[in-house]
């Protein structure tokens, strides 16, 4: 039996690569399943990411104006704390999608509807 996912998967959020992980643990386990997820990341999840990226970046520098003008003497102390968030935000990025891509088998890119037809054929 060949099955394929179709989740929402890829938008660093641990609960859902959990969810489509555990899904894909237990096809595979119960029934002996080929399971893999599908590798489709529709247009409008980039739309949301790049909105949520041009967001954030303006509430980032948004709160970098106000501290300096509150507290402009503690500039390296503020350095400090935005480099460590960076790199963290860095790391969490790493660290998910290395979980995601060593962990759950994916189907190639999915790109369009045509490639969802061909799809379809490789499955049950």
């Amino acid at each position: 039996m060949k099955i394929a996912i179709l989740t929402w998967f890829n938008n660093l959020n641990y609960g859902t690569a959990l969810q489509a992980y555990a899904l894909q643990y237990y096809l595979k386990s119960e029934f002996g399943a080929t399971v893999e997820l599908i590798n489709y990341t529709p247009c409008e999840e980039n739309k949301i990411h790049n909105i949520h990226q041009k967001t954030e970046h303006f509430f980032y520098k948004s709160a970098r104006k106000v501290k300096k003008i509150i507290h402009d003497e503690n500039k390296a102390y503020d350095l400090k704390l935005n480099t460590v968030y960076l790199e963290q935000k860095k790391e969490r990025a790493t660290n998910f999608n290395s979980f995601l891509f060593s962990n759950i088998s994916f189907t190639k890119k999915i790109k369009t509807q045509n490639d969802f037809s061909h799809l379809a054929e490789n499955f049950d």
